[in-house]
């Protein structure tokens, strides 16, 4: 009918405002930042979020910054800029989620791994030394999510608000630290001390 593809022109749009804006210190890049440093947090993956496939960025809350990822990813657009990233605090330190991630198969499903990821929200920890203690055994409050923890990273990031998981969520929490990091109440794990 000769009209234009709307999402096609929004899609654009939104690259452009990207561009335009993207580490500025306007109220438009400031609040693009925001949003930005907020998904990070809430996917707790490694590298730059500019960089990560069409089934993390289903994992966001839908936001402007979440379309304009998936419009750049479907329609093959490559984004680059500086765009901060997780950071590790100990040596041999690993985000929580890339473990979990990695380990994805037919009995540790998506939906398993978003429940995971709740639970982690919830406790404000990013990488596995906000969970356990100098021996590598972890936490009995991050086992069971019995309270928002005072992690390293629950100061150097602003958090979403995420209510106390449910019961299943903790159980699919506690499989994944369980099967995935070999992490177990009592149980001593040097990979992480």
């Amino acid at each position: 009918l000769g009209q234009p593809d709307l999402w096609i022109v929004q899609g654009i749009d939104h690259v452009k405002a990207l561009l335009d804006h993207g580490g500025k210190t306007s109220a438009t890049g400031q609040l693009l930042q925001i949003s930005i440093e907020a998904h990070i947090v809430e996917l707790g993956k490694k590298g730059s979020l500019l960089d990560h496939d069409e089934v993390t960025y289903d994992r966001m809350e839908d936001t402007w910054i979440k379309n304009t990822l998936q419009f750049a990813t479907q329609t093959n657009i490559q984004l680059d800029g500086p765009i901060p990233t997780l950071q590790h605090w100990k040596k041999n330190d690993a985000l929580i989620m890339d473990i979990v991630d990695t380990h994805k198969d037919a009995s540790f499903t998506e939906q398993h791994i978003q429940a995971a990821n709740r639970c982690r929200i919830y406790l404000k920890a990013t990488p596995v030394s906000d969970i356990v203690d100098n021996t590598g055994t972890i936490m009995p409050a991050a086992w069971l999510l019995a309270t928002s923890m005072e992690t390293t990273s629950a100061s150097a990031y602003q958090w979403p608000a995420q209510k106390r998981p449910d019961t299943t969520d903790m159980l699919h929490w506690q499989r994944a630290l369980r099967r995935f990091a070999n992490l177990r109440p009592h149980n001593p794990n040097a990979d992480f001390t």
